[in-house]
């Protein structure tokens, strides 16, 4: 968490930065944690791509555990500890909670926390948009629930609210902590459903096909490069400042609306550059795999992802919009 309102250094606010890397900040537009975390993204898509060259599960289980501890770690400090402690809460309260009552009590402990550390953000940092450790718990909230619910109705008999992604039984322990803590998600989702990771890590189903996953990766990566100029124009040349000015107050409607929804843009733009990246990761790693379409034989990539560009830019319709935006979370 920010160096600035937590008390705690991270590894890069050990070091005075060199003459290079400032000037390359300078240039970029960018502040310096952002840039660490935007660079920590890009290297998780490697760090996924290693996921699908291990055979043993095991391995697979130990390594998702180290490199997501490890992510959060180089992001966030000590605060790693803050989503480890969750998880582990998560599992202890699985195993003492009834069943039936799992998927409402889970998804409110995620939420709690998650809360009180925005609040606590808000506090210490009101409108700051440093990368902290909230982003991580906002992903883990819809992971847990994913989790609690699925587990809920695995224990249940009504054949009528059966589901194909249900929990029968518990998983053990490591296999939880992996699925939380797999690099292609730990920063920025897409939050799955832990069947699906299960059935990823022991190759069952689709995930037993040979895949070729690189241009779809390719894909997603230029797509995150192509908005990342946009993000460093508009931030510098239509600042959110422009607000208080007098200027914009005594514009036309015409080109207040303009004005608003050039800001919005900007801003929505550093969200695609995260949403296409981690998207890569996914794909990277063997995850996103979702079998052959019957009708042109082409393989799918979709089982997770994190939103539609451009329906959330041309779309007419708010409910559209809301869906295609973060896609896990209004699942």
């Amino acid at each position: 968490i920010n160096a600035e309102y937590m008390g705690k250094k991270n590894w890069w606010c050990l070091m005075e930065p060199s003459d290079l890397i400032q000037k390359g900040t300078d240039f970029v537009g960018l502040k310096r944690e952002i840039l660490v975390g935007l660079t920590t993204l890009i290297c998780s898509i490697p760090a996924s791509y290693i996921l699908q060259l291990i055979r043993s599960p095991m391995k697979k289980v130990l390594y998702c555990i180290c490199t997501g501890i490890t992510i959060l770690y180089l992001l966030y400090g000590m605060w790693f500890l803050l989503v480890v402690g969750n998880l582990l809460t998560v599992y202890f309260l699985t195993k003492i909670i009834k069943r039936s009552v799992l998927g409402w009590t889970i998804t409110i402990e995620a939420m709690f926390v998650s809360s009180c550390c925005h609040i606590y953000r808000l506090i210490e940092n009101y409108g700051g948009w440093d990368l902290t450790v909230t982003v991580t718990l906002m992903v883990q909230v819809v992971h847990l629930s994913y989790f609690a619910w699925d587990y809920q109705d695995g224990g249940n008999n009504d054949q009528a609210r059966k589901s194909s992604t249900e929990l029968k039984e518990l998983p053990s322990l490591l296999e939880f902590l992996a699925a939380g803590l797999a690099p292609y998600q730990i920063i920025a989702g897409p939050s799955a459903h832990l069947t699906d990771f299960l059935n990823y890590i022991y190759t069952r189903k689709e995930y037993a096909d040979k895949i070729d996953f690189v241009i779809p990766m390719i894909q997603r990566m230029l797509t995150a490069t192509a908005w990342l100029p946009v993000h460093i124009l508009l931030s510098q040349y239509c600042p959110m400042s422009f607000f208080e000015t007098p200027q914009f107050a005594e514009s036309n409607f015409f080109l207040r609306t303009l004005y608003v929804y050039v800001i919005g843009v900007g801003i929505k733009s550093r969200y695609y550059i995260v949403f296409k990246f981690t998207e890569a990761g996914v794909i990277a790693s063997g995850f996103a795999y979702n079998g052959t379409d019957k009708e042109s034989g082409k393989q799918k990539f979709d089982k997770v992802s994190l939103i539609d560009i451009p329906c959330t830019e041309l779309s007419l319709f708010l409910r559209s919009i809301i869906e295609e935006w973060n896609t896990p979370v209004p699942l």
